[in-house]
């Protein structure tokens, strides 16, 4: 929880060189984030998931981001320098252990489907808000079908082709890497 120094019932301001703040806070009409993100990144060739959050908009100084039940998934309150000044940009992605270690289907459990709600103040006290949906339509991995496993290749002579993803049905694939470790380089 943010706390703020009180004088005679009314916000202190704090005086930031070329920064506008003000004390719109209570009863203020709630602003929109820009952007709000959620994805899912499945790593086939290291075999793990991980949530990732991003988010964009005016400064602010706390959010939340709640599941669809209403639990918390994650608390940001800046504190510090920046508290006042805050921030107008969060990237952050979650840890990626093995699927032997937190097989996907625990990977579900904790982040459900659904959508999730961004909540906050930027740094003026007015409310922020966003929405962003999150699903487990995850696209199916690739096959390789050459070369095989243990073939040589020179890393010059390679050509990678792969058909589009379109599986399962509906899938919006918002990225894709290619990366091919297995294939032993000369």
């Amino acid at each position: 929880m943010r706390r703020r120094t009180l004088l005679f019932g009314l916000p202190v301001p704090l005086t930031i060189p070329g920064v506008q703040l003000g004390t719109a806070g209570v009863g203020a009409r709630p602003v929109e984030f820009s952007d709000a993100r959620l994805k899912v990144e499945i790593n086939a060739t290291d075999g793990d998931a991980g949530l990732q959050i991003f988010l964009d908009g005016e400064a602010w100084n706390e959010v939340e981001l709640v599941d669809p039940v209403g639990n918390a998934v994650l608390d940001v309150d800046v504190t510090g320098r920046a508290e006042d000044f805050g921030l107008t940009e969060l990237f952050s992605e979650s840890s990626e252990p093995p699927f032997e270690e937190f097989p996907l289907e625990q990977f579900k459990e904790l982040f459900p489907e659904g959508t999730y709600r961004f909540r906050g103040s930027i740094v003026d006290g007015t409310p922020v808000t966003a929405s962003a949906t999150l699903t487990h339509n995850f696209p199916d991995g690739p096959t390789i079908v050459s070369p095989a496993a243990d073939t040589r290749v020179r890393p010059d002579r390679v050509v990678v082709e792969r058909a589009p993803v379109t599986t399962p049905a509906g899938i919006d694939i918002a990225g894709q890497i290619d990366n091919f470790p297995h294939l032993p380089r000369l």
